[in-house]
């Protein structure tokens, strides 16, 4: 199973925004659906992404056993 398929499985919308916050998470969101995040990849188990905010900037997610770490 890939990354991005683990953090689909584990991941909904409820928990991210009790991970993030609600205004990280409101941020997020407006971003995705504003198209903002580009050039999702999965390299060595981490799934990476570019997010153009004020200045363009690289998010990445992946487990560590159980964990989640971001």
């Amino acid at each position: 199973m890939s990354i991005a398929e683990e953090l689909g499985t584990a991941l909904d919308a409820h928990l991210i925004e009790g991970l993030a916050g609600s205004d990280a998470f409101d941020r997020g969101a407006r971003y995705m659906y504003d198209g903002r995040v580009q050039s999702v990849a999965e390299e060595n188990g981490r799934l990476r992404a570019t997010v153009r905010g004020t200045m363009p900037y690289r998010v990445e997610s992946w487990f560590d056993g159980d964990e989640l770490l971001w």
